[in-house]
């Protein structure tokens, strides 16, 4: 999204500094111009991590840093110290230019570079008004407004849909065939998992509301694409190393996850969300059934000794349609955000009738049978609490 507007991309955390080149596409670090004068436009921008705030300093791993497309780098290892990214922006009434230093306390320059914003035109080649623009049909503005309207008939729009609240979060444990309501789990934790353990396995259902003003069915208002994206927060085995600080882990044991949308009139879904405010963290079996010689058969299969038999299956039968998620698409690093594949079909599937409400279910594989990996939620010590956001491009007639 950032890129597709030509914003600049800026993080902090990783306890280092770097940034990249100019590039076109971050997926395949596709470097678009290697100038110290960057040449910000709809589709190219740049990223930087300022994360050398004074709470210890980290050294390159694996020679990351030799990678093409940083422009700079500090850190422990070339003897970098604690400094900050300093900008000015629109020097002497120079309307999107901007000059960048990254300085540590000893002022000593580390980084150096110009920014200019290309002003994108509209479809016809003048400015389009509010300082804004259209650029491949989408949608875009300099100012205080969001869309730009009435320049043409047809545009996209991003749309970014949150969770609205608790009740929007649902659990499920496919072992124990226990709901667990408002994101709560056995775990004790308010962290939600993708697991397949012998103990748990969880499944996370999130209700999406897209705002009628946003996307109207009956206006003619067409889903382009969707996309998931979710904070991957840090397991709680991760979170204290042998001398008691706080141990980071670069990767995830996560190797898949699917994300379906379940049908609008399923039983499934009507048991999942009857989960209101009052009810946070309380149970709810689905579908159980005791047969006389003890054994309880659920939706899942039959459950034996506190364990059930799982339906490996049971994730295609409750959704309409799903998208495998894979390693190779994201690497789902512990504290980043991970943006998953396209799912507008999926998306479209699963509105229930013109209302613009959309449940989806997660499903995780991991490495070992008992690793539990936090998607999102409130770290334990940590904090950050990052609800997962569903990404809409909406087609529409929007403005008239």
């Amino acid at each position: 999204t950032c890129r597709k507007h030509g914003a600049i991309i800026a993080t902090s955390h990783e306890h280092s500094y770097s940034r990249t080149h100019l590039l076109s596409d971050f997926s395949t670090q596709h470097i678009a111009n290697t100038s110290n004068t960057l040449a910000l436009a709809p589709g190219q921008t740049f990223a930087f991590v300022s994360g050398l705030g004074g709470d210890s300093m980290r050294k390159w791993y694996k020679n990351l840093n030799e990678n093409p497309w940083w422009a700079a780098a500090v850190s422990k290892s070339n003897k970098g110290n604690y400094g900050a990214l300093l900008c000015t922006f629109n020097k002497d009434a120079i309307v999107g230019t901007g000059h960048c230093k990254f300085k540590d306390i000893d002022d000593k320059i580390w980084d150096d570079f110009y920014i200019e914003s290309q002003q994108a035109t509209a479809a016809d080649g003048s400015d389009a008004s509010g300082g804004g623009g259209v650029v491949g049909g989408l949608v875009y503005g300099h100012d205080r407004e969001d869309v730009v309207v009435n320049r043409v008939s047809r545009v996209n729009k991003l749309v970014e849909v949150a969770l609205s609240d608790a009740t929007d979060i649902v659990s499920f444990d496919r072992v124990s065939g226990k709901l667990y309501c408002g994101g709560g789990n056995s775990l004790g934790t308010e962290l939600l998992h993708l697991a397949n353990s012998w103990t748990s396995s969880f499944w996370h259902i999130f209700r999406y509301k897209i705002p009628l003003a946003e996307f109207n069915a009956e206006r003619g208002d067409t889903i382009k694409s969707a996309r998931l994206q979710v904070m991957g927060a840090h397991s709680s085995r991760w979170i204290v190393g042998s001398s008691g600080g706080v141990k980071d882990s670069f990767s995830s044991e996560i190797i898949g996850i699917r994300i379906g949308a379940i049908a609008p009139n399923s039983n499934f879904l009507e048991a999942a969300l009857a989960c209101d405010e009052q009810e946070q963290g309380s149970l709810t079996r689905y579908r159980k059934t005791k047969h006389e010689n003890g054994e309880v058969e659920t939706s899942i299969g039959q459950q034996r000794g506190g364990r059930a038999d799982v339906d490996d299956k049971l994730f295609e039968k409750l959704v309409v349609n799903y998208v495998d998620w894979t390693h190779e698409d994201e690497g789902w690093e512990a504290g980043e955000v991970w943006v998953s594949p396209d799912v507008g079909h999926i998306v479209i599937q699963g509105i229930a009738g013109k209302t613009g409400e959309v449940v989806l279910a997660i499903e995780g594989r991991t490495t070992g049978d008992n690793d539990l990996r936090a998607i999102h939620g409130q770290h334990e010590r940590l904090g950050m609490c990052v609800s997962p956001t569903l990404l809409v491009e909406i087609e529409g007639d929007f403005g008239h």
